[in-house]
């Protein structure tokens, strides 16, 4: 009895930890992007027309994204975590799904740097379309904020009566160490040294816990020594 209360107790503080670690993160996380913001509206207000206001609207622009990412990213984590996310699976063809994310990415001027490919796919899965392009996404996501990918690929593999969905990209990779524990709740991995990195260390954990309300699963494949190649397994669906 006793062991088993102190394994429960210790359950608590851990997670009692990770949700401090998880609003400070999120109050610095949330300040940063609000700072700039005021800092570029300044500066667009004391230029005139021209290349100078064009450029701290377009960094106003960027702020204000970053802003509501994150809000997005909090609202996301906190329904999954009190179980209000319900999976509602249809037969989804994976070849027009992967193509609409390229477009929607490589639109983006930020990313404009990386080139991103999807492979043509004629396979179909059973899954939640709305919760799949979320877990894809932050897929993406991961690839371009933190990776510093120059060229990410899409593509998707049946082996069985599931199918595999691939996000692969030629950044820097992940640290063997971190490998176990990227999937955890606000685990964000070794720090690359990239302006961009911080975040509240949710997205990969998302998309397991999308995967698993879909009846599948999400992982890293750690042959892959070029970048990383994250996959996202789902039940496999009628043609």
């Amino acid at each position: 009895l006793t062991e088993a209360r102190d394994q429960a107790l210790a359950t608590v503080i851990v997670e009692r930890d990770a949700k401090t670690r998880f609003l400070e993160s999120a109050s610095h996380d949330l300040r940063q992007p609000l700072q700039a913001a005021r800092m570029f509206l300044d500066q667009a207000e004391r230029n005139p027309p021209g290349p100078q206001r064009d450029k701290a609207v377009d960094r106003l622009h960027w702020a204000l994204d970053a802003t509501d990412r994150s809000l997005t990213q909090i609202l996301d984590h906190l329904r999954l975590d009190a179980g209000e996310v319900r999976a509602e699976a249809r037969n989804i063809a994976i070849g027009p799904l992967l193509a609409h994310l390229t477009d929607v990415n490589t639109s983006q001027d930020m990313h404009s740097g990386t080139s991103m490919t999807a492979m043509p796919s004629r396979l179909r899965v059973s899954a939640d379309p709305v919760l799949l392009e979320r877990a894809i996404a932050n897929y993406i996501g991961n690839a371009l904020r933190h990776a510093a990918a120059s060229r990410i690929l899409l593509g998707a593999r049946r082996s069985g009566a599931v199918v595999r969905i691939w996000v692969i990209d030629d950044g820097v990779g992940t640290v063997p160490a971190d490998r176990e524990t990227l999937f955890d709740d606000y685990v964000q991995g070794s720090d690359h040294g990239d302006a961009l990195r911080g975040g509240f260390g949710l997205g990969l954990s998302s998309v397991r816990r999308l995967a698993v309300l879909m009846s599948g699963n999400a992982g890293l494949d750690a042959r892959w020594t070029r970048g990383s190649a994250f996959w996202l397994e789902l039940p496999a669906a009628s043609d």
